[in-house]
């Protein structure tokens, strides 16, 4: 959201960076957490695997969908397009606030409480009266 006012009011730039540094921070913590409470409620023990896939997959494809729709943009000669500094300054604001991020919260969701199903499945099965 952030970026996209940017585009609006090009007056309140140094703002704008600083909610999208604020985004990524949240977003970050709260996508690491997320993905190791999930991966370990299903049986998963990699911390690590979890924090890679938190701090790389998602945020990777959405500044890999930004930068084809900013050269679509530069090559059709259009208005809208953004500089190069600008995308390897968001990309780097990227790697320093939302990567720690996501480890530390993925690590943080790894050590708190296991979330345990409410009754044990066995794998016998049995037949269910009408």
């Amino acid at each position: 959201m952030s970026l996209a006012l940017g585009l609006l009011m090009t007056y309140m730039r140094w703002y704008h960076v600083s909610q999208c540094a604020i985004n990524f921070i949240m977003g970050g913590a709260l996508n690491g957490y997320l993905t190791t409470r999930i991966m370990r409620y299903f049986g998963a023990n990699d911390w690590g695997f979890a924090a890679s896939a938190a701090s790389l997959a998602l945020p990777s494809y959405c500044c890999a969908n930004f930068i084809i729709i900013d050269l679509l943009d530069w090559w059709s000669r259009s208005s809208s397009d953004f500089p190069v500094t600008t995308l390897f300054m968001y990309g780097s604001l990227w790697l320093i606030f939302n990567v720690p991020a996501a480890y530390y919260f993925s690590y943080f969701g790894y050590t708190s409480a296991t979330d345990k199903p409410p009754c044990k499945v066995s794998i016998v099965r049995k037949p269910i009266p009408e």
